[in-house]
């Protein structure tokens, strides 16, 4: 396995991501399948991938993952291994609008490599529509709901 990671505690909130290598490529265009803070991988393997692209301003780990990807398996262990307390004052929330863009320009570099490309990448730009709403938090959470089931 070259990227192993664990399901988080944010905000008192649990999240569980997908433990086998099939479901987390399954989900991997449409939302990251792993907390940054709660991955492993060998720095051999990072190395060989080219580690993280500097010239990304967000969305540096998702590119990362699946780089490790194409290298080998993935997974995430059945159990809550790191605690995150964020807030509306996080990085990615204050740059929204801007780490949905990049997100889409991951996604369009992988798109040869993971299964559904063209639904994550619709959803993106809805979603980036959506983050000039007001409420639009309330909107992207409803809209997790429908699309990451496992």
């Amino acid at each position: 396995y070259v990227l192993v990671g664990c399901n988080i505690t944010k905000d008192s909130k649990k999240f569980s991501f997908p433990q086998s290598d099939f479901k987390i490529r399954k989900r991997m265009m449409i939302t990251s399948p792993f907390a940054h803070v709660a991955v492993m991988y060998s720095k051999n393997t990072f190395d060989r991938v080219r580690g993280y692209d500097v010239n990304l301003n967000l969305s540096q780990d998702v590119d990362l993952w699946m780089k490790l990807g194409k290298v080998g398996k993935m997974a995430n262990l059945d159990f809550y291994g790191a605690n995150i307390n964020t807030g509306a004052d996080s990085r990615t929330e204050r740059n929204a609008t801007e780490h949905i863009l990049i997100k889409q320009k991951v996604r369009i570099r992988h798109r040869k490599d993971y299964p559904n490309f063209t639904i994550s990448y619709l959803i993106g730009w809805v979603i980036y529509l959506i983050s000039f709403l007001p409420g639009q938090r309330k909107i992207r959470k409803f809209l997790r709901k429908i699309f990451i089931n496992d």
